[in-house]
């Protein structure tokens, strides 16, 4: 059996059960939105890079298309919301920068480890474009948390 399996079968896990004991900001409404929104940028953003522009390789395998599909499903979107509500958790500015800057950088970190362990294989695909990737997306992710937030308070009224 493959030990990369067994790795992001732990991290899943432990991505979840972390998460169910954090305490949280958000509401569930927009816990479940900014899931999605996590869930199908990943989705599209794997897609398009892989199909269109041939910049990764998805695996052939069963096994190891298993565990890509856990971390676009689990992985990435919980660590996604678990950052998001470190980040509304701080109120000091510089740290929120620190907590963006960290969750770019442990998404980075989490992205790499698909190629580390063999899952995905990268063409022309190097760590500043990542870098750059995961980074608009917290910045779409949290836009579009401010516009959930903008519209459940309109609601509320």
């Amino acid at each position: 059996m493959n030990i990369s399996i067994y790795i992001f079968s732990l991290l899943n896990i432990f991505a979840l059960g972390w998460y169910l004991h954090i305490e949280k900001i958000m509401t569930p409404l927009v816990r479940i939105g900014c899931y999605l929104i996590s869930f199908i940028f990943v989705q599209d953003w794997t897609n398009i890079l892989a199909s269109n522009l041939n910049y990764l390789e998805l695996p052939n395998k069963l096994s190891l298309s298993l565990i890509s599909v856990m971390n676009k499903v689990i992985l990435l979107p919980i660590a996604s919301i678990f950052l998001l509500e470190m980040f509304l958790q701080e109120k000091n500015y510089v740290k929120k920068i620190i907590v963006i800057i960290a969750g770019t950088l442990i998404m980075v970190c989490l992205d790499y480890s698909n190629s580390w362990l063999k899952i995905i294989q990268y063409h022309h695909w190097g760590m500043e474009k990542s870098f750059l990737l995961w980074f608009c997306f917290w910045t779409l992710l949290y836009g579009l948390f401010q516009m959930f937030i903008h519209l459940e308070k309109k609601e509320n009224q």
